[in-house]
Parts: structure tokens; sequence; C-alpha cells
């Protein structure tokens, strides 16, 4: 089934606001056979606007008192998205670039299951103390390589959580064995004296490597890897490579979906405790983020996910507002011809006459359609229909 596009003009419709939104809804059916529009009107016809179809032939718009606009018809502000595996420290990086204080989280399908926000994430941060930190929140070994840029020197990058502890190879007592899954972190010059290889640790990060020094130092079946951070940096913010997952947010999620009219947003939004509220479409994929504080206007981009492509300008009925003043392209004459023509073709030889305003410095464009009609457009934008010989 091809999508409906209703076109109107505005509310209380004159004559000229019902006879343009017939013939432009009429030329769109004819450029774009793949979507159906329709012309409707927002109020009640007059007797004159109702005589007029009738002597023309004209069938008469379905009338409609209401048309909500959707969320679907905004502009989003755009979000960047977390997943439950992202670490607290990609989290603080990205709510750094982003409005408001909260994130979407999504699953491995990109579908949202719950926020994270700042609330949520310093309580659990600041209690966090322990070798048995990462392990304990599921700390995949992916985190620690993102965060610190680590380099794999032998052996090879674990897969999935951190299982051990992480250990630091000053805090150790002398010849303290470790469990083959702890992470033990050293120093390069520790690590060339072989120190590190007699503590039985399965995974070795040697720190403060400048990139000359010679790491082929028999590892002993332990992966180590290799980063120009200090120990003092890496200690600071170890704890930050927990991944959100323990913090989401998944109950009473409140968000809003693009089929959703902008007045029960309104109303739901002003009951709300928060003022940031994740957009998803009805697949469940994040398509923006709104808020209280920030007034969304109406979609104005092409590919528009829920609209056809526009190949030509879009034309207010009676008033081209969508070009600046005194900036209409030729073209644009060519266009309202068309249109006019159109309503004549369909009206079996109903006279048009599309013309200006007399305004003082404006400049005019004169096309002849046929023998009978002709039509004008001015620097300014105002478009006019004529319409005559009705009673003839």
């Amino acid at each position: 089934m091809s999508e409906t596009v209703f076109i109107f003009g505005h509310k209380n419709p004159d004559t000229d606001s019902i006879c343009s939104a017939i013939a432009y809804a009429h030329l769109k059916n004819q450029l774009d056979q793949g979507v159906n529009y329709e012309p409707i009107a927002l109020g009640k016809l007059s007797h004159e606007t109702q005589f007029i179809l009738e002597k023309a032939l004209l069938e008469v718009p379905e009338i409609r008192e209401k048309l909500h606009s959707k969320v679907y018809d905004l502009e989003l502000t755009p979000i960047d998205t977390l997943k439950e595996t992202d670490s607290v420290k990609k989290a603080f990086e990205t709510l750094t670039r982003q409005a408001g204080r909260s994130l979407p989280v999504v699953d491995a399908y990109e579908h949202l299951i719950g926020i994270v926000s700042i609330s949520d994430i310093i309580p659990y941060y600041l209690n966090m103390e322990g070798a048995d930190v990462l392990s304990h929140s599921n700390t995949p070994f992916e985190n620690l390589i993102q965060a610190f840029g680590l380099e794999i020197i032998h052996g090879n990058v674990p897969e999935g959580n951190i299982k051990g502890a992480v250990r630091l190879f000053e805090d150790l007592a002398e010849d303290e064995q470790l469990e083959r899954d702890d992470v033990l972190f050293c120093d390069v010059k520790t690590y060339l004296k072989g120190a590190a290889m007699d503590t039985g640790s399965g995974h070795i990060v040697v720190a403060n490597v400048a990139g000359e020094e010679d790491l082929a130092v028999a590892a002993n079946g332990a992966n180590v890897f290799a980063t120009g951070i200090s120990l003092c940096s890496i200690m600071k913010v170890i704890n930050q490579t927990v991944p959100v997952g323990n913090m989401v947010h998944k109950e009473d999620l409140e968000y809003f979906m693009t089929y959703e009219t902008i007045d029960d947003v309104k109303e739901n939004m002003v009951t709300s405790k928060y003022t940031h509220f994740p957009v998803v479409n009805e697949e469940g994929f994040v398509k923006g983020i709104m808020s209280i504080g920030q007034p969304c206007g109406l979609q104005k981009e092409e590919g528009h996910p829920c609209r056809p492509q526009r190949s030509e300008p879009v034309h207010r009925w009676h008033r081209g507002t969508e070009y600046p003043r005194g900036d209409r392209p030729p073209q644009d004459c060519q266009y309202q011809h068309r249109i006019a023509a159109v309503f004549q073709s369909r009206a079996g030889g109903l006279h048009i006459h599309h013309h200006s305003q007399d305004v003082p410095g404006k400049e005019r464009a004169h096309s002849q359609v046929d023998g009978s009609h002709h039509a004008e457009c001015d620097s300014f934008g105002y478009t006019y229909f004529q319409i005559s010989d009705l009673y003839t």
C-alpha cells in the first residue's frame, strides 16, 4: 500500500486555498505515482467554493477539522548510544559531547533497552574498590585495550571478560604468586629485568613503553601488552574501564515513539520528572532525543525517513514562502504555470489567471500558457489565482 500525503491550505479555507490544494495534489500524483497525494480541507467549505467545485465537476475534498503533527515531523536532536559492555570512561566522554545528562543504551541489534545517566554512574563508581572490581563487574578485556591503547607483544588477545584480580607489581610481597587469570601491571624496567615473569600471572601490561625498548623477553606463556601511558595514569582511571551494564536503568523507562502526536508528548513531558527523552521508531531504533527546554522545529531536511524524496521545490498554496524574498528562481514561474494548466484541464475549460499584486519595485516574469491564459510571478514570492468565467 502506497503512502498517503495530505495537501491542504489554511484553516477556514477560502476558494483559492481549496482550488490550489486540488491542483497541486493532481500535479503531484502525476509526477510521483508511488505516493497517493490527497487534497483535504481544514474547515467547512463556503457556498461559493462548493458552487465552483460543482460547476467545474470536481470532487469536494474531505474535511478534517483537526490535523495533528507527530514526532516524526520534528527535527530531533541526534544522540549517540551506548552498549552495556561500553566502559564508564566512554560514557563520560560521550556525555561531554551531548546535551543532557543521560544516554540511551541499546542491545546488539541497536534496540533501546535502557538509559544510563550521570546520577546512575557516579554512586556506583565512587563505591568501587579492591583488586577484584573489574572481574566482579564483568569487564571485557576489550575495555582495557581501548582505554589504554594496549598493543599485544606476546601471546594472544584474550576473549571475554577479565576473570582475575588486577595487581600492581610494586604492591606484591616477595615471591608472591598470582593466579593465571590475574592481570599484572608493571613498569618497563621491571619487565626487562624478568621479575614479572616469575609471578605466574597470565596477563601482563607493561607501562611507560617509549617504543625503542626491546621487549623480546621470554613471556613464559603469558599474554604481554605494551602501552606508552604511565603506571600512575593507568591506576587513576582503571576503574573507569568497568562496563555501564550494571548501572543501566531499565524499568519504567520514559521515551516517545515517532508516531505519537505532539500534543500527547507535551502532556507527558509536563508530568514527568525527567527533562530528556529518547525517541524510537516502531522497530525500536533510537532516532534522537527530545527535551523540555529545547524547542523542536518541523522537519525540513530532504530524505526524511517518513516522507518521499522531493524532486522539485515545495510551494505553499497561495504564497511561495519556501524561498527568501527576492530570491526566487526563474523555474518557479514555469512550475506555477503547470499548476494553473492542470487545474484548467480538470475544470473543463475553466479560465485561470495567475497574477501578482501591484507592488512597487517588483520584477515580473511573463509566460504564455495558452491562448487565453498567462501568469506572472514577482520577486516577493506572492502567488494568486483569479478564477473567472464561472457564471457564463
